[in-house]
């Protein structure tokens, strides 16, 4: 087996692992090992700040990976905003 396919399994295992946790957990929680292009998730992927970035940044020291992340936030938040404002001119269009 190539490292690629054993990732991909070894990805979806430790998901399903998590999703029968929550599960037994009674939480409504799901997780996956698909990105989320394959998912049809038109958002863009956030990124870990790191212990360190998030430490100054709670102090208000600003910090390029969280000005990084900020902008993810940004533009995700926009993209949401404006997929509801269709989905809202498309429901009104309709009745």
């Amino acid at each position: 087996m190539n490292s690629v396919k054993y990732l991909e399994e070894l990805r979806k295992e430790w998901a399903d692992l998590q999703n029968r946790e929550f599960e037994r957990m009674g939480l409504d929680i799901h997780v996956s090992h698909e990105s989320l292009a394959a998912q049809g998730i038109d958002r863009e992927p956030t990124m870990h700040i790191g212990a360190a970035t998030m430490a100054l940044e709670l102090q208000g020291i600003r910090t390029g990976r969280g000005d990084e992340y900020r902008g993810i936030i940004e533009r995700n938040n926009k993209r949401e905003r404006e997929y509801q404002r269709d989905r809202e001119h498309t429901w009104n269009r309709e009745r």
